[in-house]
């Protein structure tokens, strides 16, 4: 007979681990997650809820439970012992550890946080020393709460694929991490055979079984609505789920689709290739769900997979934020994207190909191009001549979010650096220019008449800097029209000219009449940035 060890687990242990979860999850309205599966080195983990909703601070415990660890009882605490490798394990785990003590006759459950403050070390060990006021209660839910934290990602990430493997090894978890959560995909390594068993209305069941098989969409379930049969794992998760679940059943798998635009017969006359794209698949219908990297560009393709139903519809979104806050000469497919825009809007049709390891699989027409895609050809449009500006003063701001003062800035540089000259109406213009005048100056036949507007023009050699996507830019020197002026310190300039026979320095100053248009010209020069 070989003499025997003492157990690690014993069905004693498990009915404290069960008398623990559950006043966590009655009294305290916290998650809990067994984590005897997989590690025996800790019993539970709980997951901090306020108000019912999830934090993702946890807390991992370690329960001890039966008559033998209250024995040696001093000074109102209870003394536990344990070994070296209990104490490097505990201290060194991703998260904070309790250890919980619960009786079984008397159901008294108190808890100790185990760290280095709490612990001491002994000729036999380490001790920590648990007050029995210590209780597991509600009273001490928020000093519980305090001592929870996020675990790192990647240890999470770990123990949910190793939690979830050691459930059922036919399938392989594949765990990711993103906004803080963790999200799981399940590939079955062989034929797993599972029953659904689904309740609820009959109109609604049947629709979301539709999505969820025939389309191959992620559908959510409330626990009362589904449950399963034939894998621990999925039991598991339904039963632990503090809310609905969504649920996904459908073969993925990754596609390149190219965009066109199609003029008369069917011609080519603009071109996106490879954009990446994932493919999901039920048993009736398939979607395609594409994005252009780093470009405001999506795209979405619906079909059956009946060959004799095989039409497929496509359709095209745009999100202009994620070029926001990129600096304007590297917006991502820029190009491509005007080019294809500007043959739509000439009336080109956007049409789709599908391609799987190179092969075409389908190709179609989009049904749906929307008025969303019309309003933002403006928009297209302003980038296009921002981008001209950019290049032409050879600067790189970013690109904000369009205000309608950035779109008149962007039109008028773009009018005086693509067609030469700016036009803006100046109504409320006042100049001020300084001119050596000859005596009879007010004589001249444009100024004579003081009620009747003239046009002047002015050379700058430095133009003053115009406003740019938040920045300063010159263009160089300006020719400067004003069509339409009045002349208002005329009786000064007269006074100073009967007072002398030589020609006098003096400043005209003219306001612009109703009908005033100001045009600046480049003279020369392609500009450069502002300091």
């Amino acid at each position: 007979m070989t003499k025997q060890g003492k157990a690690r687990y014993t069905p004693t242990e498990k009915i404290g681990v069960k008398a623990v979860e559950t006043i966590l999850l009655k009294e305290f309205k916290w998650i809990t997650r067994s984590q005897e599966e997989s590690d025996m080195g800790i019993d539970l983990h709980t997951e901090v809820c306020e108000e019912g909703r999830p934090t993702g601070r946890l807390l991992a415990l370690q329960v001890k439970s039966g008559e033998s660890y209250w024995r040696t009882v001093r000074k109102g605490t209870v003394v536990f012992r344990f070994d070296q490798t209990h104490y490097d394990y505990w201290t060194e785990y991703s998260l904070p550890v309790l250890v919980v003590l619960h009786h079984s006759e008397t159901k008294n459950t108190i808890w100790q946080y185990i760290c280095s403050k709490t612990c001491v070390s002994t000729s036999r060990g380490w001790k920590t020393c648990i007050p029995l006021t210590q209780q597991l209660t509600v009273q001490h839910r928020d000093q519980l709460a305090k001592l929870a934290r996020r675990p790192p990602l990647p240890e999470v990430v770990k123990a949910e694929q190793q939690r979830f493997e050691s459930l059922d090894s036919r399938f392989v978890a594949k765990v990711v991490a993103f906004d803080d959560k963790t999200h799981t995909t399940f590939h079955a390594k062989e034929d797993v055979r599972l029953q659904f068993l689904f309740k609820g209305k009959p109109d609604e069941i049947h629709s979301k079984c539709a999505d969820l098989f025939e389309k191959g969409k992620q559908v959510a379930f409330e626990q009362e609505e589904v449950s399963f049969q034939g894998s621990r794992l999925f039991e598991r998760i339904f039963d632990k789920a503090p809310g609905p679940i969504k649920i996904q059943f459908a073969r993925i798998r990754d596609v390149l689709v190219s965009l066109t635009a199609l003029g008369d017969g069917n011609i080519q006359v603009a071109r996106i290739d490879s954009i990446p794209a994932t493919m999901t698949a039920g048993t009736k219908a398939f979607s395609i769900l594409g994005r252009l990297y780093n470009s405001p560009l999506r795209i979405t393709i619906e079909g059956a997979l009946n060959p004799v139903d095989s039409k497929s519809a496509g359709s095209m979104a745009f999100d202009p934020g994620a070029w926001f806050g990129k600096a304007l000469l590297q917006l991502a497919f820029f190009d491509q994207i005007q080019c294809l825009f500007e043959a739509i809007r000439g009336g080109a049709r956007l049409g789709f190909e599908c391609y799987v390891d190179g092969n075409k699989i389908f190709s179609g027409v989009a049904d749906r191009i929307g008025k969303c895609l019309e309003r933002l050809f403006p928009f297209v449009d302003v980038v296009g001549k921002a981008r001209f500006i950019a290049h032409r003063l050879g600067v790189n701001p970013v690109l904000p979010e369009l205000t309608m003062g950035q779109v008149r800035e962007v039109g008028f540089l773009y009018s005086l650096l693509h067609e030469g000259e700016a036009r803006t109406k100046a109504s409320d213009l006042r100049l001020a220019v300084t001119l050596k005048l000859a005596p009879g100056f007010l004589d001249l036949p444009a100024i004579k008449d003081a009620t009747k507007p003239f046009q002047i023009a002015v050379e700058m050699d430095n133009s003053e800097p115009l406003p740019f996507l938040g920045n300063e830019v010159r263009v160089g020197p300006l020719l400067m029209v004003a069509t339409s002026v009045l002349l208002t310190n005329r009786r000064i300039i007269e006074n100073a000219l009967k007072a002398s026979e030589d020609p006098i320095e003096s400043q005209l100053i003219m306001e612009g009449a109703h009908d005033c248009t100001l045009i600046r010209k480049v003279v020369g020069g392609t500009g450069h940035q502002g300091q």
